[in-house]
């Protein structure tokens, strides 16, 4: 009731004195309880790591119960658990948990739908995508369940998504699904109402409404102002992305720093989604010393070539012609700005010796900085036509003479586990590839099924040139 009301230092109080009364008198599942709780007061203040480790605590105190446990309050830990995993990066960890937490909940509809929730937070977090979203389907059972709170939740998580691909109208109908939901709560939801204030802030701002960034300023302020750091800093990078789509790239910068800062202080990982790369790349032009450090690592991550190419989907070509600039400006030691992986491994590459690989018309060459594709006896082939196809073929050549097998691929180029709609995206890329090599390479297959491998065959010289990082 204290952390209800707004006071923390109470609540600690209370959930300490419950805590030494459980160990006092030797009840195991009273002293999970109690440290749960201290648990989720940790998380509420964006303390990840303490929280984590309350949980932990928690756990082990539960295991020590002899008589026959509360199953449900230890899913609700290891559910915790992986929530505080994920907010500190330690996604593939976080993921197993939560499946745990979903084997357990199969007849528990809301509690198995909130693992859902997590589970598809979780695959956001870690830039994959699904077919028509993550969160369309969980909204509408959501509504089937019967649970405004977690209605509400969802339907703001869709408006983010929705806003993100541009669908408006979608938008707009998943907004109002949260707001009717808030409404039949009927209470003081601080978390809820700025996330859905966070959605109509990212609508207005998908039509161009610079006001949008009023809102957004009073959002995060709450949210800071309520302990939520981590939901502060989260809406702080969703404005960021909100103002890289109106071309405002010092509110950009301000805003990136600000969800820099509150995860600092909290210890948590944000987790960077294809789709705010472009909040990135203005800090790494134009913040701090110390955000335009931590922008870049952060990029380089992601390679220079897929950084360009998510800000050209997103409309902002003269970022990406910025950023391109930018990378081929960072020079390393003895003016080497390239990388090269050619028929003998990875290698430094000088301005002089690509030219020679641009003219030498007897090799494979994928150009990712001009992207283009050289062949023997052909037309260069310009990227436009390779969309899949030329981060496919990069990888296969960086791995040659190894195969690589459906799974990798599906990670390293698709950036998805390897479902089926991805297995096919890859079968048809590798046909696609297969028919703009032509006599040149052979693209050879192993196994099958879940088991199935390519590899790069064939005797011509295969070269890849790109940007460092990419």
């Amino acid at each position: 009731l204290a952390s209800e009301r707004g006071e923390p230092h109470a609540a600690t109080s209370h959930r300490e004195r419950a805590r030494a009364h459980a160990e006092q008198t030797g009840d195991g599942e009273g002293l999970a309880q109690a440290v749960r709780r201290l648990g989720t007061l940790e998380a509420r203040a964006g303390r990840p790591r303490r929280a984590a480790g309350a949980y932990r605590a928690a756990l082990a105190a539960l295991a020590r119960v002899t008589k026959l446990r509360d199953v449900s309050l230890e899913t609700a830990l290891v559910a915790n658990l992986a929530t505080m995993e994920s907010w500190l990066g330690n996604h593939e960890e976080a993921a197993r948990l939560y499946r745990v937490a979903l084997e357990r909940r199969r007849d528990r509809p809301i509690e198995r739908l909130n693992t859902l929730a997590a589970l598809a937070l979780l695959g956001a977090m870690r830039g994959e995508r699904v077919p028509g979203g993550f969160f369309g389907p969980l909204v509408a059972e959501a509504e089937r369940v019967g649970d405004p709170r977690l209605r509400a939740e969802l339907a703001v998580y869709r408006v983010e998504e929705l806003a993100a691909e541009g669908r408006l109208a979608d938008g707009e109908r998943a907004l109002s699904v949260a707001y009717t939901a808030l409404a039949e709560l009927g209470g003081v939801e601080v978390v809820l109402e700025a996330m859905a204030d966070v959605g109509e802030a990212l609508l207005r701002a998908r039509r161009g409404e610079r006001e949008c960034h009023a809102i957004f300023e009073r959002c995060i302020d709450a949210l800071a102002s309520a302990g939520a750091r981590y939901h502060a800093a989260r809406s702080a990078r969703e404005a960021a992305m909100a103002a890289c789509w109106l071309g405002d790239d010092a509110r950009v910068v301000s805003f990136v720093e600000r969800a820099m800062r509150l995860s600092l202080e909290g210890g948590f990982d944000l987790g960077h989604p294809p789709r705010h790369v472009g909040a990135l790349v203005p800090t790494a032009l134009l913040g701090s010393t110390d955000s335009q450090w931590r922008a870049t690592g952060l990029l380089e991550r992601a390679g220079t070539l897929r950084v360009s190419a998510w800000l050209r989907d997103e409309g902002r070509s003269d970022l990406a012609t910025r950023w391109a600039e930018h990378r081929a400006r960072s020079v390393g030691p003895g003016g080497v700005a390239l990388v090269a992986f050619g028929p003998n491994g990875p290698r430094a590459l000088t301005g002089a010796e690509l030219d020679a690989l641009r003219a030498d018309r007897s090799i494979v060459l994928l150009d990712r900085v001009l992207r283009r594709l050289h062949r023997p006896g052909a037309a260069p082939r310009e990227r436009g036509r390779m969309r899949l196809v030329e981060p496919l073929l990069a990888h296969l050549a960086a791995a040659r003479p190894r195969a690589t097998s459906v799974e990798q691929l599906a990670r390293a180029v698709w950036r998805q586990r390897p479902s089926r709609s991805v297995q096919v995206a890859i079968t048809t890329s590798i046909a696609r590839l297969r028919r703009l090599l032509g006599p040149s390479l052979e693209v050879r297959t192993s196994g099958s099924g879940e088991r199935r491998a390519y590899a790069i065959d064939g005797s011509a010289p295969l070269w890849v040139v790109e940007m460092p990082g990419a």
